[in-house]
């Protein structure tokens, strides 16, 4: 599909907030569609010296898209840009067809409690009511601001997250030769297992593997 090129907006005084966009493909065929218009949910923040530090941004289709899939929302911040090194944190969830669907997505200068906390205002904010589940990474600075914000719903971790740290918190022996990594993702992902199969087969293979000792495996356990 050719990427079309943007060249005109038009407002519209359509109820459903539509803007007219003409839009351009390279070899110069112009068409009409309608998109939603941005509007209040553009939320910058700026310091003293007029610098952008935060941002938060909705439509009305992400609108739409949290009233119906709202159930579970997960936001990452991984990923950072490159030209301001501000930290990047999409804001996604599932629909009915179990595909994931962005929501928001924001822009934080610092991974701090104050920033995490303004953008989880916002969000609040935009959509007018929390979520039910949020699931990100271990960031005890963003768990304390999930709570801070969001008092009404469960914290959850992401699995994958934690799978990438396996490395990191075992021997390269338990990890590279041996069947650890397999039977302990085995474990964790099976939904159909029932809680004393699961106590069993966690107890079998904290020993086989002589795990006792391990202070992150038993911090996970704990959670």
């Amino acid at each position: 599909m050719k990427k079309l090129i943007c060249s005109k907006i038009f407002e519209s005084k359509d109820e459903d907030e539509l803007s007219c966009i003409e839009v351009k493909s390279p070899c110069g065929t112009k068409t009409i569609e309608w998109i939603p218009r941005v509007d209040e949910s553009f939320l910058p923040k700026k310091d003293m010296n007029d610098e952008l530090r935060a941002l938060f941004w909705v439509d009305a289709i992400t609108k739409r898209n949290y009233k119906e899939f709202s159930d579970v929302v997960s936001f990452d911040t991984t990923y950072k840009t490159n030209k301001y090194n501000m930290i990047f944190v999409p804001f996604t969830t599932i629909d009915n067809h179990k595909r994931c669907i962005t929501i928001g997505v924001g822009l934080l200068a610092k991974e701090t409690m104050e920033f995490y906390t303004l953008l989880l205002n916002c969000f609040l904010n935009c959509f007018g009511r929390q979520t039910h589940v949020v699931v990100n990474d271990q960031d005890s600075t963003m768990a304390k601001a999930v709570e801070t914000v969001f008092n009404e719903l469960t914290h959850r971790l992401c699995m994958w997250h934690i799978g990438k740290k396996l490395t990191d918190k075992f021997s390269a022996k338990i990890i590279n030769e041996s069947n650890f990594r397999k039977r302990l993702q085995g474990l964790i992902w099976n939904s159909c297992i029932g809680l004393d199969t699961f106590e069993e087969k966690w107890k079998y293979l904290i020993k086989r593997y002589k795990l006792e000792d391990n202070k992150w495996l038993k911090e996970m356990y704990n959670i």
